[in-house]
């Protein structure tokens, strides 16, 4: 969504009309938050539910926190980055995934040890490997190619399947 302060007013670009619609700065402002907070209270439903159904059917943590936590974290990510896709600002959709990989394995861990010691099982030992990889590829496509096409995408999506696959047979 492309916003613009002018004035006492935020212009906002409709996605699907490419209209531009104005609304007074306070609703605009009211308007994020109701979505900001929209969006937690759907992200905890999902993976609420999701661990649920997936602990009756017997599905092991691991497995659960690869998966299905890690995509109902990532919604509000994977539609910023589609959305930034379709309006053509790669830099935004880039840099909202290595931003949050970033935070997630800096701020976020790093905040939760300052209550609690985490333990790092060895376990843990292939998702790191599996993941320093997956950043060197894209790092190098970077350098080397300056664009990610569909072909690519479709390697990348194939990739984590075959690992989340790989992880649910060992």
């Amino acid at each position: 969504m492309c916003i613009t302060l002018k004035a006492k007013n935020v212009e906002i670009a409709s996605l699907s009309l490419f209209k531009k619609v104005y609304l007074p700065t306070p609703l605009a402002v009211l308007l994020t938050a109701c979505g900001i907070i929209l969006t937690l209270i759907g992200a905890h439903m999902v993976v609420n539910n999701v661990i649920l159904i997936a602990t009756l059917w017997g599905v092991s943590e691991t497995m659960i926190g690869l998966t299905i936590i890690a995509f109902g974290t990532s919604l509000p990510e994977l539609v910023t980055s589609i959305i930034a896709s379709i309006k053509k600002q790669s830099d935004l959709a880039i840099g909202n995934v290595i931003g949050s990989n970033i935070y997630n394995a800096l701020f976020i861990l790093g905040f939760t040890s300052l209550f609690l010691p985490v333990a790092v099982p060895p376990s843990v030992e292939p998702d790191v490997v599996v993941m320093t990889i997956a950043t060197l590829v894209l790092l190098a496509l970077g350098w080397w190619r300056e664009k990610l096409g569909k072909v690519t995408g479709l390697i990348f999506v194939l990739a984590y399947f075959g690992y989340i696959f790989y992880v649910g047979t060992h």
